[in-house]
């Protein structure tokens, strides 16, 4: 074990908690990113070590917001790219956390949720 994020074992919605992440990318800094998405419909970023910076996100569909942000990657100039699972979407959003495009995807996922599965 090289490092430890979060709280083990204890979920939540916080500086210090996560819940269910599925996800983690990196910048060439070490700074990284990770989606947090089955019960937190959210981004979190922290620096090389660890260090808490931002999160944003939160369940919906409009910008900014999230319905299970399942993969994340970083693009070579630095957008986070988030696989936005049941709004059947692929957002970025530039260094300062903006989203800047967002690019619907015909998905089966998304079409066969029945309403009440979230973080299911």
């Amino acid at each position: 074990l090289v490092q430890t994020i979060g709280t083990p074992r204890t979920p939540g919605n916080d500086e210090t908690h996560f819940a269910r992440p599925t996800d983690i990318a990196w910048l060439p800094d070490g700074t990284f990113f990770v989606s947090d998405g089955y019960v937190n419909s959210r981004v979190a970023k922290a620096n090389a070590r660890g260090e808490w910076v931002a999160s944003w996100g939160a369940l919906g569909n409009g910008p900014g917001q999230f319905d299970t942000p399942h993969g994340i990657a970083v693009s070579p100039d630095g957008s986070v790219l988030v696989a936005d699972t049941y709004n059947g979407a692929v957002r970025r959003f530039d260094p300062a956390q903006q989203e800047r495009y967002r690019q619907r995807v015909i998905a089966q996922a998304a079409a066969t949720r029945e309403p009440g599965d979230a973080n299911e």
